[in-house]
């Protein structure tokens, strides 16, 4: 993961070992985490812009797509899932740029090995697949992503029970309720139908690829800014 180079993407510079500790020494952003953001939204009943939201969505597709496709030297797929698109794994920088963090959970599929079954990640940002502990590939990262944009575009989480396994039971189920144009009267119709494309409980009915995703918002940005 540490050979990954991409301006969404907060760089690894060095990882290794002083006496007992492991150290990773990464990039510094000046700015904040997107869950501290969309707190102070709530605080202030501050609305998220949706060109906003969407264009923080298209730059970590983009990010993810550039990680998902990575291969090693003799060509074969590294396998890289980052598991744990959040909020708080989502850094905007003061600048203005969207960076992608904490790939410490992800793995490379063919260096490592996690047990079927266990469950890595925040449970309200999971996929169904994830959540039943089934093994995944890069488009339980593409709904991760499907949930934090629409967090972003209506200010309220989709999965949140009053209780871990309650939430677990949501994110299992997978049900986009309430609709998010239900919450934002101001999302345009296409946008909603991207949004539940990535949300698509079944795996083969969502984006294949993030960089599919990528395009389709960064068309609905264009629409929206023009």
């Amino acid at each position: 993961v540490a050979r990954l180079s991409h301006k969404n993407i907060t760089q690894v510079y060095d990882f290794g070992k002083i006496g007992q500790n492991y150290f990773i020494a990464m990039e510094y952003i000046r700015g904040k985490d997107l869950r501290g953001i969309l707190k102070r939204c709530r605080e202030r009943n501050i609305k998220f812009p949706v060109a906003l939201a969407v264009f923080i969505a298209k730059e970590v597709a983009s990010a993810l797509g550039y990680a998902h496709r990575q291969k090693d030297s003799s060509g074969k797929n590294l396998n890289i899932i980052h598991r744990d698109v959040s909020p708080q794994n989502i850094l905007i920088a003061y600048e203005g740029d969207a960076k992608v963090v904490d790939f410490g959970i992800a793995k490379a599929g063919a260096h490592s090995k996690t047990s079927t079954g266990v469950l890595k990640g925040k449970l309200s940002y999971m996929s169904p697949e994830q959540a039943w502990g089934k093994p995944i590939d890069h488009r339980s990262d593409i709904f991760a992503l499907g949930i934090v944009l629409y967090e972003l575009l209506t200010g309220e989480r989709l999965f949140k029970g009053d209780s871990e396994i309650n939430t677990l039971e949501k994110v299992r189920e997978a049900k986009v309720e309430p609709l998010p144009s239900a919450i934002n009267a101001d999302m345009p119709p296409e946008l909603e139908a991207k949004l539940l494309k990535a949300l698509a409980r079944e795996v083969t009915e969502r984006y294949q690829n993030a960089s599919e995703m990528e395009a389709d918002l960064g068309e609905i940005l264009f629409e929206l800014l023009h």
